[in-house]
């Protein structure tokens, strides 16, 4: 299943925003964001940062590198016609202050920004169109990927040099050449970092760019893709289909949901890449799993580097963010 359709899955299987906690340290950082709750991985302990909404579902977020914003995508309950309207949000934690950005039947694909000023977004049913927005002005930059050769982008991930953008995608041709790309912003031609393995589902590149995890669709099993050599090693054997991959920020542990049945809390674990050393993390429950752990370092001016890749953008009027 190439990445950039698994969006629909998602929306597909998620069915509850009940996330059940309970307190277990672990000998691992940072922490595990899931929705509207972050849990902490050392402590055991967790934070409710939205209520519970009424009106809909949270299907999936982003905490910014600054770990002040919460962006994410609200599917609102279906109208008298039955239609559903999804929005990209963005959650101030220390007032609260929430913001609405666009709206879409099918949601979006977005991503933050190293100095968590920038979301890059594009909506879920759209193969490119890939659009950056300024939070604090409404302005707004089109990217301009070329599409030539290209079926779409998936999850966009806007590296820390500020100019990179990486995302996965298939060419104009089989399953089986499928693969993960970058462009630097102002650039139209993606250059291919990694084919993705024949019979992959579920793949998720390493922040260090070396690895890929994915699930081996004949058995279900964890492996982990070695970008420089090309070569596959089995993770671990499981009992329950491995998916949803998610790496820590060090690409030294890769989590993943255990499932065998979507309709039930699924086991959630994450391994360490070299040792193989197996820990079930403090959660239960549907959603998209994030792995955040602080900025060590301070984050480059991205603003500074679109302005001069990218040159200047359009500000946004209500009407063109909600048309």
């Amino acid at each position: 299943m190439n990445r950039h359709t698994r969006f629909f899955f998602f929306l597909f299987t998620l069915s509850s925003n009940l996330v059940f906690v309970w307190a277990k340290p672990l000998p691992i950082k940072g922490k595990l964001v899931v929705l509207s709750t972050v849990v902490d991985l050392e402590e055991g302990s967790e934070r409710l940062v939205r209520k519970p909404p009424t009106d809909g579902h949270i299907l999936s977020s982003s905490l910014s590198p600054d770990g002040q914003l919460l962006a994410f995508n609200f599917e609102h309950k279906p109208d008298d016609q039955g239609k559903k309207k999804n929005e990209l949000r963005v959650l101030n934690l220390n007032t609260q202050d929430e913001m609405r950005l666009f709206s879409d039947p099918k949601g979006f694909d977005y991503g933050w920004s190293p100095d968590s000023k920038f979301l890059i977004y594009k909506r879920a049913i759209a193969l490119f169109d890939v659009k950056i927005i300024q939070l604090d002005t409404f302005i707004n930059w089109d990217l301009n990927i070329s599409t030539v050769g290209f079926k779409g982008t998936g999850q966009l991930i806007w590296d820390k040099d500020g100019e990179t953008i990486t995302f996965p995608s298939g060419t104009a041709g089989t399953e089986d050449e499928s693969g993960y790309y970058k462009i630097k912003l102002g650039e139209q031609r993606p250059v291919l970092i990694t084919i993705l393995p024949p019979k992959s589902s579920f793949e998720e590149i390493s922040p260090d760019r070396t690895k890929v995890a994915f699930t081996y669709l004949l058995n279900g099993n964890p492996f982990i893709w070695d970008v420089k050599t090309q070569t596959i090693h089995q993770l671990a054997k499981v009992s329950r289909d491995a998916g949803l991959f998610f790496w820590s920020p060090d690409s030294q542990w890769v989590g993943a949901v255990l499932s065998s049945n979507w309709g039930k809390p699924e086991d959630i674990v994450a391994w360490d890449v070299q040792r193989g050393k197996r820990e079930t993390l403090p959660v239960k429950g549907h959603g998209i799993y994030q792995w955040w752990h602080p900025q060590v370092e301070p984050p480059v001016d991205c603003e500074k580097i679109i302005n001069a890749r990218l040159g200047p953008g359009k500000k946004l009027t209500e009407i063109e963010m909600f048309k």
